[in-house]
């Protein structure tokens, strides 16, 4: 099963699109996702609910399964917003795509929040949309 939680349709029909974590948790089973993308999805809670958030998700991948992680990245954000390449429209249209935000991360944060059984194998910053994409493995 290919999962895409986000409050963004992604517009492929090879995914099963879900919204929120109630409708997840109901939906997938444990182990049952070999797939699965969080489009900015994880600002949409708290910085205290990351860890428990992951661990929730992460229970329903199989072993070795993909998990991707899309989110808009504060330290980029914050470097470009120094640098002055970025204007506060600019700023506004990244940071709020979302209209849920609750949080805001970084790539160290979202890493730090994975459970041990979640190796990060990939990391691409996206320079025009100043996200960053993070991709993991279920390895037990």
């Amino acid at each position: 099963m290919r999962i895409y939680l986000s409050m963004n349709d992604p517009g492929d029909a090879s995914y099963t699109w879900i919204s929120d974590i109630a409708t997840f948790a109901s939906q997938v089973l444990d182990n049952e996702a070999t797939h699965i993308v969080l489009d900015r999805f994880l600002c949409t809670f708290t910085h205290d609910e990351l860890a428990p958030l992951i661990e929730q998700i992460v229970k329903k991948m199989r072993l070795n399964s993909e998990l991707v992680i899309i989110e808009a990245d504060m330290d980029f954000l914050s470097q470009k917003i120094t640098r002055g390449e970025m204007d506060i429209g600019e700023i506004n249209e990244v940071m709020f795509k979302n209209p849920f935000i609750k949080s805001v991360c970084t790539v160290e944060n979202i890493a730090s929040n994975l459970p041990s059984n979640v190796q990060v194998y990939h990391k691409n910053f996206d320079i025009p949309l100043a996200e960053v994409a993070i991709k993991c493995r279920r390895m037990s």
